[in-house]
């Protein structure tokens, strides 16, 4: 009997120190996910496929997809129709390959010097 209690204590706690290990090996996996760049210029260009940006330095293009979050200064939830040539934008986005996804398009935060003077 005290063998058969060992046994099981033993199977016990073996499987507590592997499910601990996976977990683990899960939290390191979604910490190696790529991190998401921003991107604030002026709408040069934009269709349901693809947004241009211009800022003082660059411009890129990134690509909208039925992913992409679209959001104006006057609607939380909007179209990527919404977003006219000439508006002010941050686009959030992740590197896929040489393609540069975006994964949100919103009117750009408030600079902290505006936000100093108030």
């Amino acid at each position: 009997m005290k063998s058969f209690i060992a046994a099981v204590t033993l199977v016990a706690v073996s499987l507590a120190f592997t499910s601990a290990s996976f977990a683990a090996e899960k939290k390191e996996g979604a910490k190696k996910a790529a991190p998401q760049k921003q991107f604030t210029g002026v709408v040069e260009a934009c269709d349901a496929g693809c947004i241009a940006l211009k800022s003082a330095k660059e411009s890129k293009k990134f690509v909208v997809n039925e992913k992409t979050k679209v959001a104006t200064a006057d609607k939380k939830e909007a179209a990527i129709g919404d977003v006219k040539c000439g508006d002010k934008v941050t686009v959030f986005f992740a590197e896929d390959g040489d393609k540069l996804v975006a994964k949100r398009i919103g009117p750009p935060p408030p600079s902290k010097k505006k936000a100093e003077k108030k």
